[in-house]
């Protein structure tokens, strides 16, 4: 999902992962991935999906493709924490 960082600032990030579904840990034949659909999808959400939907909500290529840069490489970052941990 995404958020405008301050109201009327045509700025966006993404927001928390909230509409993740946590069920598909104790029920992975539940293959819905999104509460909420995404480009009719809740489901094999690629970045093509993310991106049309940045269009559709009017950011713009360039500002979409930083954020999922972001959101990769801080996830990628976590990801490694956690298995140090």
């Amino acid at each position: 999902s995404m958020i405008e960082k301050a109201e009327g600032s045509g700025e966006y990030v993404l927001s928390s992962a909230y509409d993740l579904l946590p069920v598909n840990a104790i029920m992975p034949e539940d293959e819905e991935e999104f509460a909420l659909t995404m480009c009719k999808k809740k489901h094999k959400i690629r970045r093509k999906d993310f991106l049309s939907f940045a269009e559709e909500i009017g950011i713009e290529s360039v500002t979409a493709e930083k954020l999922l840069a972001k959101v990769i490489k801080e996830d990628y970052y976590k990801t490694i924490a956690q298995r140090k941990e």
